[in-house]
Parts: structure tokens; sequence; C-alpha cells
């Protein structure tokens, strides 16, 4: 494991601005401290695991792969649309401050090496303990964190937004997992695998966008926020940014305040 300890100053090669995360860089000083109690989680994956520090805290480490053409999910179809460890990555550092921009709730993630991020961690009821239960699942869709939900997704280009990647916490929806964001280039939205909270501003089926709730105000206080966050995107992941203004003028346009 790499040691974070350079990580100490105000930025790192991947972050310009610690502002949300300062308590994920303390804490990443400890990773290497024998004290530090580590714990696989239950679903077996081998690039996640839970860290409980000496303190107490609680914090998740994962570690971003590489696709290769000899996995298993490497169809011919699927091999256009493999990405690496370096996009996992981003997307989760660029996803996060996405979600507060709009006012949606995901893990704070901080990047401190090539392949490996330290997260919040987040518990309460997984979203897969919910399937079978689509009036549960329509009704948390429709919740405003819900909707902030799907505005993130439609944004970021998340079309993985499977059971196993939402809890609900005290009541709010909370997604894990945004690894795959940014990565339906050459998709179109219908195309999409999970097409689930983002329901609320694309109609999927009928491959258009949907007028939504977001008033004057949402708007123009989430465009300044996304233009805030441009810098983090600067130089390498640009093209990133500029798709997801793009969508977002397509959102502000269906607003209802100018639908």
């Amino acid at each position: 494991m790499n040691s974070p300890e350079e990580t100490s100053g105000p930025v790192n090669l991947w972050h310009k601005t610690y502002d949300g995360i300062r308590h994920l860089v303390e804490l990443a000083k400890g990773l290497n401290r024998l004290d530090t109690k580590k714990t696989p989680f239950d679903d077996g994956s081998s690039e996640v695991e839970l860290l409980t520090f000496a303190s107490g805290k609680k914090a998740v480490r994962k570690v971003a792969f590489d696709d290769t053409p000899d996995m298993p999910s490497a169809t011919p179809s699927a091999r256009r649309f493999m990405r690496s460890a370096d996009d996992r990555a981003d997307a989760e550092r660029l996803a996060f401050l996405v979600a507060r921009a709009v006012g949606a709730k995901v893990p704070a993630a901080f990047r401190y090496s090539e392949t490996e991020l330290l997260m919040d961690y987040v518990g309460g009821i997984p979203g897969r303990t919910l399937q079978g239960d689509e009036r549960e699942q329509e009704r948390l869709m429709s919740t405003p964190s819900g909707k902030r939900l799907g505005l993130l997704d439609v944004l970021i280009g998340n079309e993985d937004r499977n059971p196993g990647n939402w809890k609900v916490v005290d009541g709010e929806v909370v997604g894990i997992d945004q690894g795959e964001a940014w990565s339906d280039a050459g998709k179109s939205l219908p195309d999409w695998g999970y097409q689930t909270f983002g329901r609320e501003y694309y109609d999927f089926a009928n491959d258009r966008w949907r007028k939504n709730d977001l008033s004057r105000a949402d708007v123009e206080r989430m465009e300044e926020a996304l233009k805030a966050v441009r810098s983090e995107f600067i130089p390498s992941r640009q093209e990133w940014y500029d798709d997801m203004m793009k969508r977002f003028a397509e959102v502000k346009k269906h607003s209802r305040w100018r639908a």
C-alpha cells in the first residue's frame, strides 16, 4: 500500500482542494498503523475493505481496477466500454464533488494513490434487500434524496445504479460506488443497464427528457456550484465536465420554470 503521508499538504496529484474531505486526509495518515483493523465486506469483494481506526472512526478503502480482455464480463461488445483503474478512481473522486453541487448524498472520496481511495463508510439498509418491493422502491425514488441521486446519475452518466449501489440511511437514499460514472460514452441513455433513479429526469422508454420539478433557485444554485468544481476536471477530465454540463443544460431546459 502506498503511504499517504505526502497528502498532508493543501493538494496532491489528484485534488486541487481538500474541501469536504479533510477528515479523510487525516484518517489516511493512519492507514499503515498496526492498530488499524481491516475487515472484508460481506459481498466478498477484493477491491473494498472496511477500516476501523484506533479512534473508533470507520472508513472504506477501495482499490480501483483495470478491465482486461480476459475478464469473464469482457464480451466483444463490452470491450468497447472497458475502463482503467485511473478512470474508476477519478470517477469516485469527481462524482462526490458533483453530488455536493446538486445536493445528492454519496460518500466523500479521497484519492491518495494511483489506484487507492479512502471513502466515508455508509451504513444503512442496502437497496438489494428491497428487491421485490416495487412500491417501496418507487416511493424512495420520488423522495427528495432519491430525486437528487437520480439527477446525479443522469449528469455523470452513471448507468450502474443497481440495487447493490445504493442504501437507505435514516430514511434518505445514499448512493455508493460511483466508479462507473462517465463510462457511457457512445451509448444512448435508453441503452443504460440500470434505469432506476434517473427516471425522474429522463424517459428512457421514449428516449426524451422529462419535465422536472427543479425551481429557478435550485437550477441557478446548482449551476454556480457545478461551475465552481470545473478546475478539478482540468486538464485530464475536461471531456467529462463538458458532457456533464451538456446534460445539465437539458435538465435546466426541462425544469418547471423553463418547460
